[in-house]
C-alpha cells in the first residue's frame, strides 16, 4: 500500500492472495467466531494491497474514466461487501470494550481504504480543459461526477484521521499514519478546487450499479467551501504536529508552496468564488490561501510558514510533483 502512494514499484513479492493468506489464531479473547482478532487488521490491510495490486499500473499522460469507474464498482462489490462488521465503514460497535485496539485499529484501515480510493481517481486531475472538452459529453459528466467522488475520499481520509488523532489522545505525535494522509488529501483538495465551477453541475441518475457506494452518499452535501474548510484544518494539524515531525513540518511548507503556486495561476477564477462567500469584494485580488485564511476559526496566522503570506520564494512545481512524489522527494531535509 505504501509503495502504490508513493507511486514506487512494489519491492515485496505480490505472493499472498485470498487462498494463501495467512490464518492466525492466538488466544482469541472473545469466544466468537466472527470476532475480530489482533491481526484482523493487518489482514485486512493485506486483502486490500492485493485487490489494487491486480490492477495495472495508470498511465498518467491519459485518464480513462470508465475504466476508473469499474475498477470502483469492483472494489465495492468485491472488498467492501465482504468485510467483517467489525471492521466495516458503518461498523458494528460490539466488541471494542473487550478488545481496546480495535477503534485504532479500524480507523487506520478506513484512513487507507479512502486513501487507495483516492488514489483511484486522483489522474484526472491531469486532465486539461482542452482535453476534457475533447471528450463525449456522457464522459464529460463521468468526469464532474468523479471529481466530486475524489474530493468525497480526500475529506473521509482527512475525517478519518482527525478520529485517529483524537483517539489517539490529540496530542503531538511523529506517527506517520496520520501525518501523511493529511498531507495527501489536503493536496487533492487543493488540486479539485482549482477548478473554478466545482462542485458545480448535477450529476442525472445513479453513478454505478453497485449496493455499496461509500462516496455516492456524499456528493449531495459536498461543498467549496467544505473542501476549503478541510483544507484549512489539514493545514492547521500539519503546523501543530511540525513541532516534534520535521514530516508534517515539511508538510505544511509544501502545501503552502503549492497553494501560492496555484494562486500564481489561478488567482482571476477565484474572484468570482470570494463574492458568494463574502471573503472579499469580487474586484480584489483574492487567492486560496485567503480563503483559507477567512475558515480559520482565530484567524491567527502568526504560526503558518511565511510563504503562505507573501509570494512564494521556492518553486513549488506543478500539481503533478505532488501528486506523484513522496513527501521526502519534496525537500532535501
Amino acid at each position: 500500500m505504501l509503495s502504490r502512494q508513493l507511486d514506487r514499484i512494489p519491492f515485496l513479492p505480490a505472493a499472498l492472495d485470498a487462498d494463501n493468506l495467512p490464518r492466525m489464531h492466538l488466544a482469541p479473547i472473545l469466544d466468537d467466531d466472527s470476532a475480530p482478532e489482533v491481526f484482523s487488521e493487518r489482514m485486512l490491510q493485506a486483502r486490500l494491497a492485493a485487490f489494487w495490486r491486480k490492477f495495472p499500473s495508470a498511465s498518467y499522460t491519459e485518464y480513462d474514466a470508465t475504466a476508473t469507474e469499474e475498477k470502483y464498482e469492483q472494489f465495492c462489490s468485491e472488498f467492501l461487501a465482504n468485510m467483517p462488521a467489525a471492521f466495516a465503514l458503518e461498523p458494528s460497535e460490539q466488541w471494542d470494550e473487550q478488545s481496546r485496539r480495535l477503534p485504532i485499529q479500524r480507523q487506520i484501515l478506513h484512513i487507507a481504504i479512502y486513501e487507495s480510493l483516492c488514489q483511484n481517481y486522483r489522474d484526472l486531475l491531469l486532465c486539461t480543459a482542452a482535453q476534457v472538452q475533447r471528450l463525449p459529453a456522457y464522459k464529460q459528466v463521468l468526469l464532474a461526477s468523479q471529481k466530486k467522488a475524489l474530493a468525497v475520499a480526500a475529506l473521509k481520509v482527512l475525517d478519518e484521521a482527525s478520529k485517529l488523532h483524537a483517539k489517539l489522545g490529540g496530542s503531538h505525535t511523529r506517527f506517520p499514519g496520520i501525518i501523511l494522509p493529511t498531507f495527501e488529501a489536503a493536496v487533492v483538495l487543493v488540486g479539485v478546487c482549482e477548478d473554478a465551477e466545482f462542485p458545480a453541475g448535477r450529476v442525472e441518475g445513479p453513478r454505478h450499479t453497485s449496493k455499496t457506494d461509500p462516496l455516492g452518499s456524499g456528493t449531495p452535501h459536498l461543498s467549496r467551501q467544505r473542501c476549503i474548510r478541510a483544507t484549512s484544518d489539514a493545514i492547521s494539524r500539519l503546523r501543530i504536529l511540525a513541532e516534534v515531525s520535521v514530516m508534517a513540518e515539511e508538510g505544511a511548507s509544501a502545501l503552502s508552496c503549492l497553494l501560492n503556486e496555484r494562486n500564481a495561476s489561478n488567482s482571476t477564477s477565484m474572484v468570482q468564488h470570494a463574492s458568494s462567500l463574502g471573503v472579499e469584494s469580487a474586484s480584489s485580488p483574492l487567492d486560496f490561501a485567503n480563503l483559507i485564511r477567512a475558515h480559520q476559526p482565530t484567524g491567527d496566522t502568526s504560526s503558518w510558514p511565511t510563504s503562505m503570506a507573501s509570494p512564494s520564494i521556492l518553486d513549488a512545481g506543478v500539481l503533478n510533483d505532488f501528486l506523484y512524489s513522496p513527501l521526502s522527494d519534496i525537500s532535501p531535509r
